[in-house]
C-alpha cells in the first residue's frame, strides 16, 4: 500500500481514512503515538512513503495516573496501547513501553474501582443503525483517553486485549 495519499503535508501526519464514495479525506488524523497510529507511521517511513521527521509530529501528551506518568491515548482503550506490539519491538525502559505497562496497571485498577472486568477496548455493542448493523465504537478508560466522548459510559471488555495484557502484569505493575 502506497501510505503518500493519506499523508497531510502541511500537519506531517496522516488522515484517518479515505471516503470512497465522495473522494475525500477523512478530516481526522492518525496523530498520536500511544496508539495504533504508529504501527502505520513506522511501515511507511520504513518503506520510504514519509520521511523520518514524520514520527517527530505525532503527539505525546502526558498524564499521571495512579502517581505514573503515561502517554495518553484517543480512547484509552487496551487496543491502542498494546495492538502495535505485535508487530513492533517493546523496547523495555523507553518511557513509550512504560506507558503501555502503566495503561495496563490504570486499566486493572479502574476496573476495580468499577467492578467491571479490565481490558476495556473497542467493541461492538447492543446498538443498532438503521440498517440493523450492530455499532462498534472505543470504549476506554477516562483517565487514559485524550478524548472525553470516547470514555463515558459502561467499558466493554475485549477478551482478547485482556489475554494480550497478561504479560504485563507478570511485571508487577499491574
Amino acid at each position: 500500500m502506497d501510505f503518500k495519499f493519506l499523508f497531510n503535508e502541511q500537519r506531517q501526519v496522516f488522515h484517518i481514512g479515505y471516503n470512497a464514495s465522495t473522494e475525500t479525506l477523512d478530516g481526522s488524523y492518525y496523530d498520536l503515538l500511544a496508539s495504533e497510529a504508529r504501527t502505520a507511521s513506522l511501515i511507511a517511513i520504513a518503506k520510504g512513503d514519509v520521511s523520518q521527521n514524520h514520527w517527530l509530529h505525532l503527539g505525546r501528551p502526558i498524564t499521571k495516573v495512579d502517581g505514573k506518568l503515561i502517554m495518553l491515548s484517543w480512547s484509552g482503550t487496551m487496543f491502542e496501547y498494546l495492538m502495535p506490539d505485535l508487530l513492533i519491538k517493546n523496547y523495555e525502559g523507553t518511557f513509550l513501553s512504560e506507558s503501555c505497562y502503566a495503561a495496563v496497571s490504570a486499566q486493572i485498577s479502574y476496573a476495580q474501582q468499577n467492578h467491571i472486568p479490565w481490558g476495556i477496548s473497542e467493541s461492538g455493542y447492543l446498538a443498532f443503525d438503521p440498517n440493523m448493523n450492530y455499532q462498534y465504537r472505543a470504549f476506554g478508560v477516562p483517565d487514559l483517553g485524550i478524548n472525553p466522548r470516547n470514555t463515558r459510559g459502561s467499558g466493554r471488555c475485549s477478551l482478547c486485549f485482556t489475554a494480550r495484557a497478561i504479560p504485563a502484569t507478570a511485571r508487577g505493575d499491574g
